[in-house]
């Protein structure tokens, strides 16, 4: 049993389910601004904590690393996170013929 099409309240078209966009361009490219940078830095972090060349010499310079590691985590989280507000998508119903949009909530 299939779903009946919807139809545009402003052409009479043929609605399809889709998604867009939910930010303009300029806030999009905010995001991608955002989300490079602190993904890059997150790895490096993640990537030095667990290669390291000689390993440590003092026990005491391993466990200051992990801490200055954490507080680099946690400062990188925040653009991360918002950037992926920023990227998101809405679904939407539109219309082929005239480009109307409705959300689907």
């Amino acid at each position: 049993m299939s779903t009946p099409p919807l139809v545009c309240e402003k052409c009479q078209g043929q609605m399809i389910a889709t998604t867009i966009p939910k930010h303009g361009a300029g806030l999009r490219l905010v995001g991608y601004v955002l989300a490079v940078p602190s993904a890059f830095l997150l790895l490096i972090i993640t990537v030095t904590l667990f290669i390291r060349p000689g390993g440590a010499a003092d026990p005491g310079m391993a466990g200051a690393a992990g801490c200055v590691s954490a507080i680099f985590y946690g400062l990188l989280i925040i653009p991360l996170a918002i950037s992926l507000v920023l990227l998101g998508n809405r679904k939407v119903w539109k219309c082929k013929t005239c480009g109307y949009v409705f959300d689907r909530g």
